[in-house]
């Protein structure tokens, strides 16, 4: 009885690391956390989101998950949008302003407009590029490999 193998890719599309390189979420750079800001949690539960609005998306064009999914740059956009609108609404809620006699007022969490505007614009070049991406596959999978007229003809004239 013969073996059949059926070869899988176990590497995500996009790693934890890559999307905390990007958007510089490393210790060194969180000055005041000295920390990640973003949990493993938090952020492979944004990749999971991104993906999921992108199968949303029309047209429906088939299931993708993160070991198939079709752009790691596309990914990236959309997984950096989640992550900024979720920090946007802790943001929001966590807002204070206090004052201490003839000290300057001291604003902790007051960024959330700054992480939901950040967050709209990649949200908006995540949907532009998610669009452009589901059509290319749609068109690529209705009409397959379109032939040049010319694939037939040698270079040479023959006469």
């Amino acid at each position: 009885m013969p073996i059949v193998g059926t070869p899988t890719n176990d590497i995500p599309v996009i790693t934890v690391e890559e999307i905390r390189t990007f958007m510089k979420d490393l210790p060194k750079y969180n000055k005041l956390l000295d920390d990640f800001q973003f949990t493993q949690r938090e952020v492979n539960f944004a990749i999971r989101m991104t993906i999921e609005e992108f199968n949303a998306l029309p047209p429906p064009i088939g299931i993708f998950t993160e070991d198939n999914f079709p752009s790691k740059y596309i990914l990236l956009l959309g997984t950096t949008a989640n992550l900024l609108a979720s920090e946007s609404i802790a943001q929001l809620r966590n807002q204070v302003t206090s004052t201490d006699g003839d000290v300057v007022p001291l604003d902790v969490d007051n960024k959330s407009a700054q992480y939901q505007q950040l967050g709209n614009y990649y949200k908006s070049m995540f949907k532009e590029m998610a669009m452009l991406k589901k059509q290319e596959i749609n068109i690529a999978t209705c009409y397959g490999r379109i032939p040049s007229g010319y694939a037939g003809v040698g270079r040479y004239m023959r006469g």
